[in-house]
């Protein structure tokens, strides 16, 4: 997985840019911000159409239109505890067992691991209001991010 943090003179806290092991299939993280609605919109947007692999982030950076933002490339390869933490961030514990969720996690690839990492924050946009999401466990057996 290729991880970049970036940080703008237009917002405080950290968004994370995430690509696959292939520096393809971007996420974006900006639960850690205060951006404006208007800004989250803009960063998805440039996300989708401009920085749509790795490839192409340095030519996405010159048509950025928030100030001094800047990109900060870290290693990143997640652990159950990383999975956990974005599973539950932002919400409440339901009733998902961790041993059980770990045990999961363990049995499947670092690849599949990665996988299932990354798509957690789209997963979470495409639940239906008034539906409740997986269990930590149901959503790495059930392998949602393959679809």
């Amino acid at each position: 997985m290729i991880k970049y943090i970036i940080t703008s003179d237009a917002f405080t806290g950290e968004a994370t840019l995430t690509y696959d092991e292939n520096g393809e299939r971007p996420t974006l993280d900006c639960f850690n911000t205060n951006m404006r609605e208007e800004q989250h919109r803009w960063m998805m947007r440039w996300v989708c159409e401009m920085a749509i692999n790795q490839n192409a982030l340095q030519s996405a950076l010159r048509h950025c239109k928030l100030p001094n933002l800047k990109f900060r490339q870290i290693d990143f390869d997640p652990t159950f505890a990383d999975f956990w933490a974005i599973y539950f961030k932002n919400r409440y514990k339901d009733n998902s067992s961790k041993k059980v969720a770990e045990k999961r996690w363990n049995g499947i690839s670092k690849g599949a691991q990665l996988a299932a990492y990354n798509y957690v924050p789209q997963y979470f946009l495409q639940i239906p209001a008034g539906t409740q999401p997986k269990l930590a466990e149901t959503y790495l057996g059930s392998e949602v991010w393959i679809r």
